[in-house]
Order: structure tokens, then C-alpha cells, then sequence
């Protein structure tokens, strides 16, 4: 077990591969934002006692949490303040800073490497292989050059050739929501999601790599007897690792074995939105954790070897729930 007890708070240059989700590896890098300790703060709520946040549904079963304050229009496709108006029939009309849509293409081939991407952190959402995406848009779409969004990418696959494809959730700035209320926003409905195509055990998934090389599955469970949280890869090699809690304000990691090569996994606290790595034979990675059930912690699994980690900075959560309006 490696304790780390000092953590800086700086931002890294960060760029992955989508290799590297079995495999470390590097993409393009990206000039880094000014480095900074506060953690941005979210925006005001605009709801009210008599106007709660909503549930809403897609045709396709994908389900959540409206903000309070807002709307969905287009089949539970396009979210903002109200009042939002249904976009044209036939048109690319974009109603609302935040869009969730489903496209019938392999994740490995939407999270492909992108000169646009300026920012990439790994994760999982209800126990599906995701990733976290922020952009600038170059002008070869329909957006204006130096556009930011903020984009989410769940992989509906896990470990089938269903080709069920991937869930798309997006921000971008419209006149009555910037982009960093519009990107908060999104960050707090994505952990409302509920998705159809989840695993049964999707609770217990804090890490999943699949595609590239051989994949894997990393579970994490209380221990029986003890405060300490237990991790185990699927398939199974070796027996599981188990942790305890990290002290007030810092992080504890373990080397974990795994058909592709070893990870790293650690916990840190609950208020820890995001952990930044920087390793030998890598441009440095990000992972978003996730929370171990019946643990007040997180987990987080990085491709990258333990013993060759320099440096792990963890970020903060800006604690904020909806976005505000203009």
C-alpha cells in the first residue's frame, strides 16, 4: 500500500489515447488552464419549493434528472431553462445548453483521438466503460472556432458485439447559460443517469476497459470485517486487494494485476471530483472516481503501472446542482 500524504493542487497536461483503457499510452497534448487551489463555484439555483427538479425519460429508456427550473423538449433530447420551445422540424436548431442523444457507433470509434479535445478523464457511469471530454471547437463544425463544450461518453456495449453504440451527453454555451453553468449542469445530471443497458452489478464497477487489448472489469466492495474497501478484477487474477480509508485530505493506492497489464487503484475522499496522475511513459491521465457503496470514499483505477506514478493530484467537487439563467 502507498500512502500519499502531500497533495498539490495543480492542472495537468492531459491527453489518453483510448489504447490506453487497456494500456498506457498518449495523444496530442493540450496547453494546461493557469493552475489554481478554489474550486469553481457553482451556479445559483433558480428553482423554487413549488418548482422541484424532474425526471425524464427518452424513448430509448434512458432516464434523468431535469434541474430544477428547467425543461426537456425533443424526446428528453434537449435540456435548458424554461421557457425552452421545440426546435424546428428539419432544422439544426439547438435548443438548451444541454443535448443527450444516442448514435448507433461504436464507442471506440466516437472517443477516438481528437486534435479538438483539450481535456480527457476516465471513468464509468451505472458501471459502463465512459469518458469525460472537454473541447474547443476548431471550426470544422458547426460551431464557431473557440466554442467550449463539455462532453460525456458512455460505451452501451460492455463486452458484446450488440453494437448498441454510445450515449452522447453535451454542453455548450447558449445567451442564457454559459459554458461553466452548462458544464456543471451536465456533470449533475450525469450522475442521476439511469441507462437500460447497464450491468446488474453496475454499483460494485469502478472501473471497466474494454476494447484494445484485453478487457477488464474492476469491482469494489466493503470488507466484511473490517473499514477497509476490497478490490478484485473480472476475470479474477490473484486474490483481491483490500484498503483502508485515506486520511483526512489525502489518498492511498494499491497495484492491482490485470490481463492487460497492471493498474493502478486508489481511494481518496468523498469530495474528490477528480484525480490527476503523472507516470513514467506517459503525457499524464485523468480519472473521474466513483463512489464504494456503504463506504463514505472513492475509487478510481488508472492504466498505468503503481510503481511508476510520480505525482497524484486530487480536485475537488464544486458541489452545484443547476446552472444560472439569464
Amino acid at each position: 500500500m502507498r500512502p500519499h500524504p502531500t497533495i498539490r493542487t495543480i492542472v495537468l497536461l492531459l491527453a489518453l489515447v483510448l489504447a490506453a483503457c487497456t494500456s498506457p499510452g498518449a495523444e496530442d497534448a493540450a496547453q494546461a488552464p493557469t493552475p489554481t487551489r478554489t474550486a469553481r463555484p457553482g451556479p445559483t439555483p433558480t428553482s423554487t419549493p413549488d418548482d422541484p427538479a424532474s425526471r425524464c425519460t427518452s424513448p430509448i429508456g434512458v432516464a434523468v434528472t431535469v434541474p430544477a427550473g428547467w425543461t426537456a423538449v425533443a424526446d428528453c433530447g434537449r435540456f435548458g431553462p424554461v421557457p425552452l420551445a421545440e426546435p424546428e422540424p428539419g432544422t439544426d436548431e439547438r435548443p438548451g445548453p444541454i443535448s443527450i442523444h444516442h448514435e448507433r457507433v461504436p464507442f471506440a470509434d466516437v472517443a477516438a483521438p481528437d486534435p479538438a479535445v483539450v481535456d480527457r478523464a476516465l471513468t464509468t457511469v451505472r458501471g459502463l466503460q465512459a469518458v469525460r471530454l472537454e473541447r474547443v471547437a476548431d471550426g470544422e463544425g458547426l460551431l464557431p472556432v473557440g466554442t467550449r463544450q463539455t462532453q460525456w461518453m458512455v460505451d452501451l456495449d460492455p463486452g458484446t458485439d450488440e453494437r448498441a453504440g454510445t450515449l452522447l451527453l453535451t454542453a455548450t454555451a447558449t445567451p442564457r447559460v454559459d459554458h461553466a453553468a452548462a458544464s456543471t449542469a451536465l456533470d449533475t445530471m450525469v450522475r442521476t443517469l439511469s441507462i437500460p443497458h447497464s450491468p446488474d452489478d453496475a454499483d460494485g464497477v469502478v472501473a471497466r476497459f474494454e476494447g484494445g487489448g484485453a478487457p477488464v472489469v474492476v469491482l469494489a466492495a466493503p470488507s466484511a470485517s473490517t473499514a477497509a474497501t476490497c478490490v478484485r478484477t473480472r476475470p479474477a487474477i490473484g486474490d483481491p486487494v483490500c484498503m483502508d480509508p485515506p486520511a483526512d485530505g489525502g489518498l492511498v493506492t494499491v497495484p492491482l494485476s490485470a490481463p492487460a497489464g497492471p493498474l493502478t487503484v486508489g481511494l481518496v475522499g468523498p469530495d474528490v471530483a477528480r484525480v490527476e496522475l503523472t507516470a513514467q511513459d506517459t503525457d499524464g491521465l485523468a480519472v473521474l472516481p466513483v463512489d464504494v457503496a456503504a463506504r463514505d470514499v472513492r475509487a478510481f483505477v488508472a492504466p498505468v503501472e503503481e510503481a511508476l506514478v510520480d505525482d497524484v493530484v486530487l480536485r475537488e467537487d464544486p458541489r452545484s446542482s443547476a446552472p444560472t439563467t439569464g
